[in-house]
């Protein structure tokens, strides 16, 4: 598993050419920074919805 995480991994991010090219095959052509004039959006990424931040203080007791 080491091996996998320390080698195999990063040759594919590599071959794909990069953390850009891997999330690329996913549809993402944007970075984090393209947004950040929109962090206190109510859906915003960096902003946890609250029927979200209900279930895991239901489930932690």
């Amino acid at each position: 598993m080491n091996g996998a995480a320390n080698v195999w991994v990063p040759r594919q991010l590599v071959g794909l050419g990069g953390w850009q090219g891997a999330v690329g095959t996913i549809g993402i052509s944007d970075t984090a920074d393209s947004h950040a004039d929109q962090r206190s959006d109510n859906d915003a990424c960096s902003t946890m919805p609250q029927s979200v931040k209900d279930r895991i203080q239901g489930e932690a007791g």
